[in-house]
């Protein structure tokens, strides 16, 4: 097709950022964290894991693995049933 791009996050609606949402014990008001805690590897401190909080569709929606994207910096996600976005 002439005139269109490569989407190199396979048809991906959603995404969060792992790196900045909040952390186990810290204050979630007023932030879609319902489904609760996910572990990312890039996110250790000095050997331990870290968990963050993840958004309540993370679990629902079709996971979307980005090469060359760290996990910590973003998670891409597509919401099940969802057509081509343009």
């Amino acid at each position: 097709m002439t005139g269109s791009i490569a989407d190199p996050t396979a048809g991906a609606t959603h995404f969060h950022t792992p790196r900045i949402t909040p952390k186990k014990g810290e204050d979630t008001g007023g932030i879609d964290v319902g489904e609760g805690l996910e572990s990312v590897a890039d996110l250790a401190e000095g050997g331990k894991s870290v968990q963050n909080h993840r958004p309540s569709w993370a679990l629902s929606f079709d996971r979307r693995i980005v090469s060359n994207v760290s996990e910590a910096s973003f998670k891409f996600h597509r919401q099940p049933e969802t057509g081509r976005v343009r």
